[in-house]
């Protein structure tokens, strides 16, 4: 196997379980590493963040976090997000940490993980030859706010990866939807197959199956050329932006019924 950006590096959506095996290793401890990576369509969710410990070293603690991206540099940026304690412990291994980030659809970023020193040098696969770009921040004891202009670049994948959830499906049943404060409803994007819409903590919910005319109410009443596509697209599982932000939308809740019966709802 090797380091391969999908599939043990970069945005994934499973997590690594086999050594990537990749034909050379570099140096973790004391160093900031990140690899770079475009999310994919859709409203994305990173669930977690790990990498490939390829040796049994003393315990330290590891950070992992995500960088914008700096488009004339081809470096990392900003840190948007970061959780900063978790043990490694002392076998090889992917090590991994569960995060709850929300991020922008086909979007460059950077994905990073900082390693405190061991005693004996902590290793992580590299695939020489492969396609990917990784950076690497030396001697800092945590991930650092940006990357240093001294940071050094390689074409290469590193084996970080960034487990990732497109949206939330139900097959069927009762969806609860909870208001939060008693006003508004929580920002989600959902497809459910078929069930109840129950809302509470609020009296009342605005549902709409036209943005575009006349705000009609779901489901008493359906337009005649009322078109699902115009607003969800079934086959690439997003959601029609240009149609969902036309000035003058002033509702909570779009509700598109599909050809097929489906329910496809989100909060605008």
């Amino acid at each position: 196997m090797a380091v391969v950006l999908g599939t043990n590096a970069g945005f994934v959506t499973v997590a690594p379980t086999a050594d990537p095996g990749g034909n050379t290793t570099t140096t973790m401890d004391n160093n900031a590493w990140a690899t770079k990576d475009t999310s994919p369509s859709g409203t994305i969710t990173i669930t977690e963040v790990g990498w490939w410990c390829n040796n049994a070293t003393e315990e330290a603690n590891f950070e992992v976090g995500l960088y914008s991206h700096y488009v004339a540099g081809d470096t990392p940026q900003t840190l948007l997000f970061s959780d900063t304690t978790n043990a490694k412990g002392t076998t090889a291994g992917w090590k991994s940490k569960a995060v709850n980030w929300s991020i922008s659809a086909s979007t460059i970023y950077w994905i990073a993980v900082q390693l405190d020193n061991t005693a004996t040098a902590t290793q992580i696969d590299v695939q020489s030859g492969g396609t990917g770009r990784s950076s690497y921040d030396a001697a800092v004891a945590t991930l650092p706010a940006s990357f240093s202009p001294s940071a050094t670049y390689n074409n290469l994948p590193i084996a970080i990866y960034a487990l990732y959830s497109s949206s939330v499906h139900y097959d069927e049943g009762t969806k609860t939807v909870t208001a939060t404060g008693g006003t508004s409803l929580p920002v989600e994007e959902l497809h459910w197959a078929s069930g109840t819409l129950v809302v509470t903590g609020i009296s009342s919910v605005s549902l709409a199956v036209e943005v575009y005319e006349n705000l009609t109410v779901w489901p008493n009443e359906r337009p005649s050329n009322y078109d699902p596509d115009l607003f969800w697209d079934e086959e690439d599982q997003e959601w029609n932006n240009d149609r969902l932000t036309m000035p003058g939308n002033r509702i909570e809740w779009l509700v598109v019924l599909g050809d097929e019966g489906e329910i496809y709802f989100r909060s605008l």
